[in-house]
């Protein structure tokens, strides 16, 4: 050992400083936070809460999406929109069949219907009296566009369902609009969407609302596009307008039917077209329409001759329908109440 006073003050300082440092090392929270290459620049125990949040938000989409669909199985629908929102704000990307479970659901709802001719679209989100607190097509109409690029079919087929449910033919009409031209030309003879099933439920939504221009518009762009009607399509138009005592358009989408190439009218198509006459009180053409079928050889059943007596009874042509009762039995078919 070198006496302190034999040491000159030069060396003296630079032995504070190596007993100085060899304390720094020797101390536990040193040794436990080690400088690497990561920790430069940052508290070291940040570097583990930002790693950590990493991690975090690489796992967090599949876990919220199963939230999420977990809410909606459940039935807390609120919940899981008030979820999909904070989820997708903070900019998680969040599964296609995330988004269809929340907006079928939001489109399976209690039905608020609408009058179209009244309807404001721009009042629609904002007024109480415009839709019930339980329906949810406008906050599915909202997730359609949340979901930007990465939207499908799938979803927008049920948003256009949802509307025609509602009676909101118009909202029905511009969504499959917005479908067609997002999913391809109107002109692409071989483009299977929109399917003939989305097709059909914006017609059935033109026939109930009684917008038969808008619906042979629509036949005629989905021929263009390669679609076409089947004998269902017409027979499900027809059930409405027999419905609606409608027989002018029930003839003609009977005549449309007829002239559609590889469609057949079956039963049901002429038994519709004659109900809708004998509701309008019109006995002279649903027995016209009855006739043909008879010379077309088509087999009657019950309930064809029980709508033409119908229409007799409505026209009271009482000896024509007691006919039809009695070559219905000549024919073993069994009458119904109703006969």
């Amino acid at each position: 050992q070198v006496p302190m006073n034999h040491i000159t003050p030069n060396r003296r300082t630079a032995f504070l400083l190596l007993a100085v440092v060899s304390v720094i090392l020797s101390t536990e929270a040193f040794q436990t936070s080690p400088i690497t290459t990561k920790s430069i620049g940052r508290n070291p125990s940040c570097r583990f809460t930002s790693e950590h949040q990493t991690d975090s938000q690489a796992s967090s989409s599949p876990s919220s999406s199963r939230s999420i669909v977990s809410l909606v199985e459940n039935g807390n629908l609120d919940d899981a929109l008030s979820m999909l929102q904070n989820v997708d704000g903070g900019g998680d990307s969040i599964p296609a069949s995330t988004y269809h479970a929340v907006i079928e659901a939001c489109c399976a709802g209690k039905v608020e219907r609408h009058n179209n001719k009244k309807y404001n679209k721009n009042n629609s989100s904002n007024s109480n009296n415009n839709k019930s607190a339980m329906d949810k097509i406008n906050e599915a109409a909202d997730l359609l566009t949340a979901m930007g690029e990465e939207v499908t079919s799938h979803a927008y087929e049920t948003l256009i369902s949802g509307y025609a449910r509602r009676e909101r033919w118009q909202d029905a009409y511009r969504t499959l609009a917005a479908l067609e031209e997002k999913f391809g030309s109107s002109d692409e003879k071989d483009n299977d969407v929109p399917s003939l099933n989305v097709y059909q439920t914006v017609l059935i939504a033109f026939v109930e609302a009684g917008e038969y221009d808008h619906m042979n518009s629509l036949l005629t762009r989905m021929r263009r596009r390669g679609v076409r009607p089947t004998v269902f399509t017409y027979n499900s138009l027809l059930k409405i307008c027999a419905q609606t005592a409608r027989w002018r358009e029930a003839v003609s989408i009977l005549s449309q039917c007829q002239r559609e190439p590889g469609v057949n009218p079956d039963l049901v198509t002429f038994t519709s077209t004659i109900r809708a006459c004998a509701r309008a009180r019109k006995t002279d053409k649903a027995m016209e329409i009855f006739r043909v079928v008879k010379d077309m050889g088509v087999k009657m059943d019950v309930y064809c001759y029980t709508t033409a007596m119908d229409a007799c009874a409505k026209g009271r042509r009482w000896k024509v329908a007691l006919s039809l009762l009695d070559e219905m039995k000549e024919k073993g078919i069994e009458p119904n109440e109703v006969s």
